[in-house]
């Protein structure tokens, strides 16, 4: 059902229906393609999402990444996120809150887990489906560090116990970490990182501190 359709689309609400999700094998595309800028079904220019009973469930083929979230009504502009999937070839589940409005920002609250590892990832966006453009801030805790970059495709060898947090921003083929803070085992790190996952190996670039630098 959609509301206020004069000038164009700005409201969009979702009742008791699958929503499927699911990028190309080559990772240029995916199936939630929207409308042009400017036109009625301009999915950048919606500006508050309401969705109760929905099953979303996303497929990256070229990643084998998957999930599957069951979104419920926690009011006006309030979705609430239940579910899980692979990343990276871990599993996880997720809850979370979506906060969307005509009139200010979306905001979107996570915690993820896998097995051995804990997420708290907070966002905001001009918009509900423009996430590209999210600001993102998250933290990341677990038993050893290898497993966290795990995710990201690069293999380490096992690492001391973490704690870490950054700004998350996404770059052509990869993601940028920014004002990284944390430790791993007693190694305190700050700086920033960039991830590039074109290639058939990941390439990082990173210019990092530490105040004490502990190798045993």
């Amino acid at each position: 059902h959609l509301f206020r359709a004069t000038p164009g689309i700005h409201a969009l609400a979702q009742l008791n229906r699958p929503l499927n999700h699911e990028g190309s094998a080559d990772g240029k595309a995916d199936s939630w393609s929207g409308g042009k800028a400017g036109s009625r079904l301009d999915l950048a220019a919606i500006r508050q999402v309401d969705a109760d009973g929905i099953v979303l469930r996303y497929r990256d083929p070229a990643t084998r990444n998957f999930a599957r979230l069951a979104l419920s009504s926690g009011g006006r502009g309030v979705i609430d996120l239940t579910g899980g999937g692979s990343l990276g070839g871990q599993g996880f589940a997720l809850t979370g809150t979506a906060r969307s409005a005509q009139d200010r920002p979306t905001r979107f609250d996570l915690d993820a887990k896998t097995q051995a590892l804990a997420f708290r990832i907070e966002g905001r966006t001009d918009a509900p489906f423009r996430l590209a453009d999210a600001q993102l801030t998250a933290r990341a805790q677990g038993a050893d560090f290898a497993q966290l970059a795990e995710l990201g495709g690069v293999a380490l060898p096992a690492l001391p116990r973490f704690t870490i947090g950054a700004r998350i921003a996404p770059v052509r083929g990869g993601w940028r970490f920014s004002h990284i803070e944390g430790r791993i085992g007693e190694t305190d790190l700050a700086g920033a990182l960039t991830l590039t996952q074109r290639r058939e190996r990941p390439l990082i670039a990173a210019k990092l501190a530490s105040k004490t630098l502990d190798m045993a």
